[in-house]
């Protein structure tokens, strides 16, 4: 259904709408990847649903081509019974790696940040306890607070935050949750996460 979507999209700028199958479609759609001509692959969107830090979600989201639709530290107040009374906090894959290996220097860095999310979380209870509103205790928050975030984009963008997100010269945490989506949408879409750019 898709394939067919974005090939009569391309069909449309060579006016060759002349009735296919889908590896006519797959071959033409390579044909026109290959050559650059990949704004056709904007006719169709893709969302994700992302649990990560508010530090990957501020990378996330500097790609303009695209909607977002994030938890809002302004009007969720962690101190409420739907958060559980508690905030959560995502431990920097770094961190998290070293202490499993139980290595003595990175366990002390391990401490060192469970103390600051710690503190971080008693002085933004304080002050809503003081009743200071969400917006303004929101600001003793760390970059490693948990964050969801909706992000829809159209395929071409996608390919281009993969090619961007997915090197190893980007962050750890944002490296594996673009690797964990690019995974799905390969089992889901294989020919236009794998195949095509093969």
């Amino acid at each position: 259904k898709i394939i067919r979507l974005i090939e009569n999209a391309a069909r449309t700028c060579y006016k060759s709408g002349r009735s296919c199958d889908v590896q006519t479609a797959k071959s033409l759609l390579k044909k026109i990847y290959k050559k650059g001509h990949s704004s056709v692959f904007e006719h169709y969107s893709i969302t994700g649903r992302f649990i990560t830090s508010r530090g990957v979600t501020h990378e996330l989201v500097r790609h303009r081509i695209a909607a977002y639709s994030q938890e809002s530290t302004r009007f969720c107040n962690y101190s409420k019974g739907k958060f559980g009374n508690e905030i959560t906090f995502i431990l920097p894959i770094d961190l998290y790696d070293a202490y499993e290996k139980k290595e003595y220097s990175d366990i002390i860095s391990y401490l060192m940040w469970h103390d600051a999310m710690k503190q971080s979380e008693d002085k933004y209870k304080c002050m809503i306890a003081r009743g200071n509103k969400p917006q303004v205790a929101r600001g003793v928050l760390p970059i490693d607070l948990k964050t969801e975030i909706v992000t829809t984009m159209n395929i071409r963008e996608w390919w281009h935050v993969f090619n961007l997100r997915r090197n190893p010269a980007a962050h750890p945490q944002m490296v594996d949750l673009m690797n964990q989506f690019w995974m799905l949408l390969n089992q889901k879409m294989p020919f236009f996460f794998g195949e095509i750019q093969g």
